[in-house]
Protein backbone atom coordinates (compact mmCIF):
# COMPACT_ATOMS: atom_id res chain seq x y z
CA UNK A 1 0.00 0.00 0.00
CA UNK A 2 1.57 3.51 -1.10
CA UNK A 3 -1.00 5.53 0.67
CA UNK A 4 2.01 6.78 2.87
CA UNK A 5 3.11 8.99 -0.12
CA UNK A 6 1.71 12.20 1.64
CA UNK A 7 3.63 11.01 5.03
CA UNK A 8 7.09 11.16 2.35
CA UNK A 9 5.35 14.79 0.93
CA UNK A 10 4.98 16.32 4.54
CA UNK A 11 8.75 15.46 5.51
CA UNK A 12 9.79 16.67 2.63
CA UNK A 13 7.78 19.99 3.22
CA UNK A 14 9.69 22.34 5.91
CA UNK A 15 7.63 21.95 9.27
CA UNK A 16 5.85 25.40 8.97
CA UNK A 17 4.36 24.76 5.11
CA UNK A 18 2.56 21.03 7.01
CA UNK A 19 0.61 23.01 9.10
CA UNK A 20 -1.28 24.63 5.84
CA UNK A 21 -1.63 21.92 3.76
CA UNK A 22 -5.20 20.16 2.74
CA UNK A 23 -4.46 16.55 1.17
CA UNK A 24 -7.68 15.81 -1.53
CA UNK A 25 -8.24 12.25 -0.87
CA UNK A 26 -10.23 9.33 -2.55
CA UNK A 27 -14.09 9.85 -1.46
CA UNK A 28 -14.53 6.59 -3.06
CA UNK A 29 -11.37 5.16 -1.76
CA UNK A 30 -9.87 6.38 1.64
CA UNK A 31 -12.86 8.07 2.58
CA UNK A 32 -15.09 4.67 1.88
CA UNK A 33 -13.96 3.22 5.38
CA UNK A 34 -15.11 5.56 8.36
CA UNK A 35 -11.70 4.72 10.40
CA UNK A 36 -9.28 5.19 7.57
CA UNK A 37 -11.10 8.51 6.74
CA UNK A 38 -10.71 9.58 9.75
CA UNK A 39 -7.62 8.98 10.50
CA UNK A 40 -5.90 10.57 7.08
CA UNK A 41 -8.43 13.95 7.66
CA UNK A 42 -6.76 14.08 11.73
CA UNK A 43 -3.18 13.07 11.22
CA UNK A 44 -2.60 13.99 7.42
CA UNK A 45 -4.72 17.17 6.75
CA UNK A 46 -6.84 15.06 4.20
CA UNK A 47 -10.42 16.26 3.19
CA UNK A 48 -12.84 14.07 0.82
CA UNK A 49 -12.81 14.61 -2.74
CA UNK A 50 -14.96 12.38 -5.73
CA UNK A 51 -12.99 11.52 -8.17
CA UNK A 52 -15.51 10.99 -10.69
CA UNK A 53 -18.78 12.66 -11.68
CA UNK A 54 -19.53 16.04 -9.59
CA UNK A 55 -16.84 18.05 -11.07
CA UNK A 56 -18.39 21.62 -9.88
CA UNK A 57 -18.72 20.10 -6.26
CA UNK A 58 -14.99 18.90 -6.15
CA UNK A 59 -13.62 21.95 -7.21
CA UNK A 60 -15.54 24.28 -4.67
CA UNK A 61 -14.14 21.79 -2.19
CA UNK A 62 -10.98 22.53 -3.40
CA UNK A 63 -11.65 26.03 -3.77
CA UNK A 64 -12.88 26.14 0.11
CA UNK A 65 -9.79 25.27 1.28
CA UNK A 66 -7.75 27.81 -0.80
CA UNK A 67 -9.79 30.62 0.76
CA UNK A 68 -8.74 29.36 3.86
CA UNK A 69 -4.95 29.63 2.69
CA UNK A 70 -4.36 26.39 2.96
CA UNK A 71 -1.97 24.56 0.26
CA UNK A 72 -3.96 21.62 -1.35
CA UNK A 73 -2.32 18.48 -2.69
CA UNK A 74 -3.65 16.63 -5.24
CA UNK A 75 -2.79 13.77 -7.05
CA UNK A 76 -3.43 14.90 -10.57
CA UNK A 77 -3.29 11.44 -12.43
CA UNK A 78 -6.59 10.55 -10.05
CA UNK A 79 -5.09 8.11 -7.89
CA UNK A 80 -1.79 7.30 -6.92
CA UNK A 81 0.50 5.67 -9.32
CA UNK A 82 3.07 2.81 -8.49
CA UNK A 83 5.63 2.03 -11.15
CA UNK A 84 4.65 2.05 -14.65
CA UNK A 85 4.51 5.15 -16.40
CA UNK A 86 2.94 8.28 -16.02
CA UNK A 87 -0.89 8.16 -15.98
CA UNK A 88 -3.07 11.59 -17.92
CA UNK A 89 -3.75 14.08 -15.69
CA UNK A 90 -7.73 14.75 -15.27
CA UNK A 91 -8.77 17.73 -16.69
CA UNK A 92 -10.08 19.25 -13.28
CA UNK A 93 -6.51 19.68 -12.70
CA UNK A 94 -6.15 22.37 -14.82
CA UNK A 95 -9.67 23.83 -14.30
CA UNK A 96 -8.51 24.44 -10.42
CA UNK A 97 -5.65 26.12 -11.46
CA UNK A 98 -7.20 28.35 -13.80
CA UNK A 99 -10.33 29.15 -11.40
CA UNK A 100 -7.78 29.79 -8.46
CA UNK A 101 -4.95 31.79 -9.72
CA UNK A 102 -2.71 30.60 -7.33
CA UNK A 103 0.74 29.34 -8.27
CA UNK A 104 1.12 25.28 -8.82
CA UNK A 105 3.75 24.10 -7.68
CA UNK A 106 5.01 20.77 -9.92
CA UNK A 107 5.70 17.67 -7.50
CA UNK A 108 6.51 14.16 -8.42
CA UNK A 109 7.35 11.40 -5.92
CA UNK A 110 9.76 8.58 -7.22
CA UNK A 111 10.28 5.40 -5.71
CA UNK A 112 13.25 3.69 -7.10
CA UNK A 113 13.03 0.32 -5.67
CA UNK A 114 9.51 -0.79 -3.57
CA UNK A 115 10.27 -1.52 -0.63
CA UNK A 116 8.63 -4.64 1.82
CA UNK A 117 6.29 -2.57 2.98
CA UNK A 118 4.36 -3.15 -0.30
CA UNK A 119 3.99 -6.65 0.95
CA UNK A 120 3.35 -6.23 4.39
CA UNK A 121 1.51 -2.98 4.86
CA UNK A 122 3.93 -0.98 6.42
CA UNK A 123 6.33 1.53 5.34
CA UNK A 124 10.02 0.71 6.07
CA UNK A 125 13.07 3.06 4.41
CA UNK A 126 13.16 3.09 0.37
CA UNK A 127 14.65 4.57 -2.11
CA UNK A 128 12.36 7.52 -2.40
CA UNK A 129 13.15 11.04 -3.72
CA UNK A 130 10.96 14.02 -3.56
CA UNK A 131 11.34 16.64 -6.57
CA UNK A 132 9.84 20.01 -6.48
CA UNK A 133 9.61 22.10 -9.48
CA UNK A 134 9.76 25.74 -10.10
CA UNK A 135 6.02 27.44 -9.42
CA UNK A 136 4.03 27.63 -12.43
CA UNK A 137 1.63 30.61 -12.88
CA UNK A 138 -1.57 30.76 -15.11
CA UNK A 139 -3.42 33.61 -16.29
CA UNK A 140 -7.11 34.19 -15.87
CA UNK A 141 -9.28 32.53 -18.23
CA UNK A 142 -6.36 30.02 -19.31
CA UNK A 143 -7.84 27.80 -21.23
CA UNK A 144 -8.04 24.63 -18.66
CA UNK A 145 -6.83 21.77 -21.54
CA UNK A 146 -3.83 23.52 -21.91
CA UNK A 147 -3.27 24.20 -18.02
CA UNK A 148 -3.47 20.47 -17.75
CA UNK A 149 -1.04 19.77 -20.39
CA UNK A 150 1.35 22.76 -18.78
CA UNK A 151 1.32 20.97 -15.38
CA UNK A 152 1.59 17.32 -16.76
CA UNK A 153 4.45 18.30 -18.96
CA UNK A 154 6.32 20.10 -15.82
CA UNK A 155 5.68 17.00 -13.52
CA UNK A 156 7.00 14.69 -16.30
CA UNK A 157 10.36 16.51 -16.65
CA UNK A 158 11.15 16.65 -13.06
Amino acid sequence: CLHWDNGIILTALPLSWRWRLAIAAGRETIFANRWRGLLAASLGGAFPVAREGGLRRAIETLRAQLERDFSVLIYPEGKLTVGGPMQPFKAGTGLLAALSGRPVVPMRVKVRQLSLADRIGWPLRGDVEVVFGDPLRFASGSDPRDVTRSIEAAVAAL
